[in-house]
């Protein structure tokens, strides 16, 4: 009986959708307290709110999570010249 219904439930995705679950909770609580903070702050437009409760979960960046600038083959600004020209 115990094997047959081990068959039917699959616990991985049990697992993951308690896991998402949980995730789902964290966040939840995360929102509200910004909005609290918000809220009992100083007066302030809907926008500015709306961002606070929006990036309520991000964290500040570290040290150690410092961007490096050397390698970047990427080029931000094609109008701009690059620094071997400014030199001529």
């Amino acid at each position: 009986m115990a094997r047959e219904l081990e068959k039917l439930i699959d616990f991985k995705m049990l697992e993951s959708d308690a896991q998402k679950a949980c995730e789902g909770e964290k966040l939840y609580w995360i929102r509200n307290d910004a909005k609290m903070r918000a809220a009992t702050g100083k007066p302030i437009e809907y926008d500015e709110f709306r961002q606070i409760v929006d990036a309520a979960h991000l964290k500040p960046l570290e040290k150690k999570d410092a961007i490096r600038c050397g390698d970047m083959k990427t080029v931000w600004n094609p109008f701009c010249q690059r620094k071997e020209s400014y030199r001529n």
